[in-house]
């Protein structure tokens, strides 16, 4: 909790300390899956300081289906994007994994209980490298590219395995409304026996909706999930906040986007962003373009709104 509270307070000092005002504060919410059986794993719970429409700091919360905090997850981007230091602590079993750029490498290290002897080892990538959630940002410097059909390999540091893998990312249809892209080894015989990563962006907003595949998580005994056949299915909540203020609900208006609004329903807490999140439909069970969600939706009974 010491660590989790730390880390509040630096994102908040890095708010207070812009003095251009460029940085706000920005809160979403995702949910993740057993793809197979749909069963609720753990709810992420972000917190992101973004300064001139690129993130500065992360704070993730994982809480189990009860509630429970499972672990906190911190990421600076201060010093790149795609290679951000990272940190995550399972606070259930003392695991604790994470990578810092140092020089022209990068530093992993492990630990699997408390108590445990703190393993680390490093690599010196020979193309681009990404740490994490780095992908992501990959993904959106290289877009166009993507879009169009090219391919963008890259070396992806795993504290889990100790050591990085050589990945390819490659689009999988036309996109319309989304970029449906798959991340899988660059080497044609791995792919038989290494799981594939699917993720799928909103083409306007060119924020990640889904992503289907391993997980950094490790269960209450400290085993890794999300491997093998036990892949998960993550997605971001229909209601996403910018600062909507403390009573917030998401609607659905005439275009099926959802917005943030007050409790007194006005349009005065319309969050500059809102209208980024996404729309699930409750019905088909399909996100538009996603693929099938196995999964029960945030909707509330008559579908009109989700309560934050």
């Amino acid at each position: 909790m010491r660590a989790q509270l730390s880390v509040a307070l630096g994102l908040l000092l890095a708010l207070l300390a812009d003095p251009s005002g460029a940085c706000v504060e920005s809160v979403y919410r995702a949910r993740v899956y057993e793809r197979s059986s749909g069963e609720l794993l753990y709810v992420e719970h972000h917190h992101d300081v973004v300064c001139d429409e690129d993130p500065l700091q992360s704070l993730v919360v994982y809480l189990g289906p009860d509630g429970d905090t499972l672990a906190t997850k911190t990421l600076d981007f201060s010093r790149h994007l795609i290679q951000s230091d990272v940190l995550l602590d399972d606070r259930r079993t003392g695991y604790r994994e994470g990578a810092v750029v140092q020089g022209d490498s990068i530093e992993m290290f492990r630990r699997l209980e408390f108590g445990a002897e703190e393993n680390r080892d490093s690599m010196h990538p020979q193309r681009l490298a990404a740490i994490d959630v780095g992908f992501d940002h990959a993904v959106r410097t290289y877009w166009d590219l993507l879009a169009a059909g090219s391919q963008l390999e890259f070396d992806f540091a795993v504290p889990d395995r100790m050591r990085s893998f050589h990945f390819r990312i490659r689009r999988l249809d036309d996109p319309h409304q989304t970029l449906q892209l798959r991340i899988e080894p660059a080497n044609w015989w791995l792919r038989w026996g290494v799981a594939r990563i699917d993720i799928c962006y909103d083409v306007t907003s060119r924020r990640l909706l889904t992503y289907e595949g391993i997980t950094d998580m490790r269960d209450e005994r400290g085993a890794a999930t999300g491997h093998g056949s036990n892949l998960i299915m993550r997605r971001l909540d229909a209601c996403y906040l910018d600062r909507c203020g403390s009573s917030v609900a998401c609607r659905r208006d005439k275009s099926t986007k959802f917005g943030c609004m007050s409790s007194q329903g006005s349009d005065a807490g319309l969050a500059r962003r809102a209208n980024d999140a996404y729309w699930w439909d409750r019905q088909s069970e399909r996100t538009q373009g996603c693929g099938r969600i196995h999964a029960p939706h945030a909707a509330s009974p008559d579908g009109s709104v989700d309560e934050c």
